[in-house]
């Protein structure tokens, strides 16, 4: 899933080391020896040597952020391997071309870094590979000054090869990877070489400056590693990219677990954002399929921390858990503020049932959503009024959700010819009104039974079919679903183009899941993704909401504007334990957001020594509410 761009659209590749990772205790340390032992210095280059014979053009200066404020704790310590659960595998370790937009393309694009990133509490641009920038005058061309002491985890440097290495690559069609031969050709015109250490890059269109950064940032692609050709998305299916990031895939039993270790010497641990991150010296993702079995390896302390914010897990399995009356086990209920996911079930446009906008309408009328959040999801969450929240003046707010209203069903339903059969379910030319909801998270099966239920009620027949993660997904991307169950991930801006535009439609491995093809919508897409001007952007982003209303392609569902965590004692945040735009405290990777957390080895010790002996610690559980939106 094409989650979220970060100011690095990255293509990766990544070789396979094909062995089992026995469970290592979160005292083993895994590369602080190496790195000891292959400590390189820093070396300080010339702005001679950095530039070379290149000049900025008249009136155009460098600039950087030094000074925004650090969020890692100067308390961290580095050691220890963390554990974690995840509920696929995935199917290949590509972050381009065939399923690599599946859900642990978020841990593969984290490793590697982009030339910018968002700080995460201020929203400024702040130093990755860059060190500095420039706009140019033309408005679609920016200056970048390379780190020159960065180095891919083989311990190449980072050149500017490898950037403009990064148009080539995404612009091939061996790839196999439509939306980024697009990008790469439409709206990145061209990535230069300026100096040794020195790069511009350009892009189709003007857009206010902060918005250059976002929209046409890039990162490097080693082009030592990679052979482009028509066998490339076979021959790099897994294989393991060098990477500019602190943390390298090392070993892969396929099916069950992905071991990651930090780099050796990794050159950024001293640049301002990523002092006191990424401490840990190892990563163990392990395949836990269902959530419940996740909650008992936890318990076990097989996995270090877990996501508990469904109502069941903070309300009943974690607040009644042993480990964390005895204060073994500790709670973090975190309030961020950040764009909202697009969560909601995703109609196909294809099937001929959803021809008839009555009948999409109908449909909407049928989901009984607030009964799900009132019985299942106990009022914790909120309903989702419609796609793009938390956008600003980018988010039409006049929207608000079809409400569910089984007379409106059949107001709708009989205008467009449809009877209810002796079934009880409707019907029209011998064909019932009988669809099937994909999904691919087992514990969203309840609420999705409620659903089902209440739209019997109404004459609809919701058939549910619960599939692995990996393969939900897969089916949707080749548009094989009748609805999509799906969350999508966010983005500076709000992204049409992808989801809504003709050019997506009816084409297998693309994110138009719905299929929608609108000479309408597509106009006032491009015209979105043609504009400079803030205030009519926005315009148009509410525009572009209002049609896909209109559609009815689309029924969103609900929006959580927390996370709610547990972890063990032994795992240490900073005071304030997450960022403004955090959805996991312990994230271990994220470039922006993740790393903050620390392995405490006395409190480690005594926690064993507590659990041996019976003895409890102070329960904790603790709420935040430092940037929990006004």
């Amino acid at each position: 899933m094409r989650m979220w761009i970060r100011f690095g659209l990255l293509a990766t590749a990544v070789s396979l080391f094909a062995c089992t990772k026995k469970k290592k205790n979160p005292t083993d340390s895994s590369s602080g020896e190496a790195s000891q032992k292959q400590e390189v210095a820093e070396k300080q280059f010339s702005e001679a040597e950095i530039m070379g014979d290149f000049k900025l053009p008249a009136g155009v200066e460098w600039q950087t952020n030094d000074t925004d404020p650090e969020y890692a704790s100067p308390n961290a310590i580095s050691g220890g391997t963390f554990h974690e659960g995840i509920p696929t595998f995935p199917m290949t370790l590509r972050r381009v071309g065939p399923d690599a937009n599946g859900s642990f393309a978020g841990v593969l694009r984290s490793i590697q870094l982009s030339l910018l990133e968002i700080h995460p509490n201020t929203g400024r641009p702040i130093p990755q590979l860059a060190s500095h920038w420039a706009f140019d005058k033309d408005g679609v061309t920016v200056f970048y000054k390379l780190n020159p002491n960065a180095r891919w985890s083989d311990g190449k440097p980072i050149t500017p090869e490898d950037y403009t290495f990064t148009q080539e690559f995404h612009r091939s069609k061996s790839i196999v990877d439509p939306w980024y031969n697009r990008h790469y050709t439409e709206n990145i015109k061209d990535i230069k070489k300026i100096s040794n250490y020195v790069i511009s890059v350009t892009g189709a269109k003007a857009y206010p400056k902060e918005d250059l950064l976002y929209f046409y940032g890039v990162g490097p692609t080693p082009r030592h590693f990679h052979v482009l050709d028509d066998k490339w998305v076979e021959n790099y299916n897994w294989k393991v990219e060098p990477v500019s990031g602190p943390y390298q895939i090392t070993q892969v039993d396929k099916g069950k677990q992905i071991v990651l270790d930090k780099v050796p010497s990794w050159w950024g641990r001293r640049l301002r954002y990523y002092r006191n991150r990424f401490n840990v010296d190892q990563v163990v993702y392990t395949v836990i399929r269902d959530i419940n079995a996740q909650w008992e390896y936890f318990k076990k302390g097989e996995i270090d921390s877990m996501g508990i914010t469904l109502p069941e897990y903070w309300h009943e399995k974690s607040a009644n858990e042993d480990m964390v009356k005895r204060g073994f086990i500790q709670r973090l209920w975190f309030y961020n503020d950040a764009p909202r996911s697009d969560m909601g079930m995703f109609l196909n446009l294809a099937q001929p049932i959803f021809k008839d906008k009555n009948v999409r309408y109908a449909l909407a009328h049928a989901m009984n959503l607030d009964k799900v959040l009132k019985e299942v999801l106990r009022s914790d969450y909120e309903r989702l009024n419609f796609i793009s929240r938390g956008y600003g003046d980018f988010t039409n707010q006049e929207i608000k959700p079809r409400e569910f209203d089984p007379a409106k069903v059949a107001t709708l339903m009989q205008k467009s010819g449809w009877k209810r059969g002796a079934d009880g379910v409707w019907a029209k030319s011998g064909k019932r009104f009988s669809v099937t909801v994909t999904y691919g998270q087992p514990h969203h099966k309840d609420r999705l039974v409620v659903l089902q239920q209440e739209a019997k009620k109404c004459g609809i027949e919701l058939n549910l079919e619960e599939l692995d993660g990996s393969a939900s997904f897969k089916k949707m991307r080749e548009k094989k679903h009748d609805i999509a169950w799906v969350g999508w991930g966010t983005s500076m801006r709000p992204q049409y183009w992808e989801f809504f535009h003709s050019d997506n439609a009816n084409k297998s491995q693309t994110n138009n899941l719905t299929n929608t093809s609108d000479p309408k919508i597509d106009t006032v897409v491009k015209k979105y993704e043609d504009s400079f001007d803030l205030k009519e952007k926005a315009a148009l982003s509410r525009e572009v909401q209002s049609l896909i209303f209109e559609e009815g392609s689309i029924i969103t569902t609900f929006q959580v504007p927390y996370f709610r965590q547990a972890f063990w004692r032994y795992w240490k945040l900073p005071d304030v334990p997450a960022t403004k735009i955090s959805e996991d405290a312990l994230d271990p990777l994220g470039s922006a957001t993740g790393g903050l957390f620390w392995f405490d080895k006395k409190a480690y010790d005594e926690t064993q020594e507590a659990k041996a002996s019976k003895k409890s610690f102070e329960p904790v559980t603790a709420i935040n509410r430092e940037f929990k939106a006004k």
